[in-house]
């Protein structure tokens, strides 16, 4: 019953951010001079990013279910996933 909730969860949580990424698409030009900034100021700083999405991909049972209770309360993306 847990395993399925989280995974609800998971699903829900995933859809939302597709949704996100989707509204802030920018028109081709533009999208296209962002990822290549993004990828100048990354290489500059030889820094791995890891995206929200990635971390919910990579996230445990445990680490949802305590996203999960944070999420209702928090601020932002940061108060959610910060800490763990």
């Amino acid at each position: 019953m847990r395993g399925r909730m989280i995974a609800r969860y998971r699903t829900g949580i995933l859809e939302s951010v597709a949704a996100l990424d989707w509204m802030m698409r920018r028109p081709g030009e533009l999208e296209t001079e962002l990822w290549h900034d993004v990828e100048n100021i990354e290489g500059a700083r030889q820094v791995k990013r890891v995206t929200s999405v990635e971390r919910l991909a990579q996230a445990t049972p445990e680490q949802l279910e305590l996203w999960v209770e944070r999420i209702l309360e928090a601020g932002g993306l940061d108060d959610v996933l910060g800490g763990n």
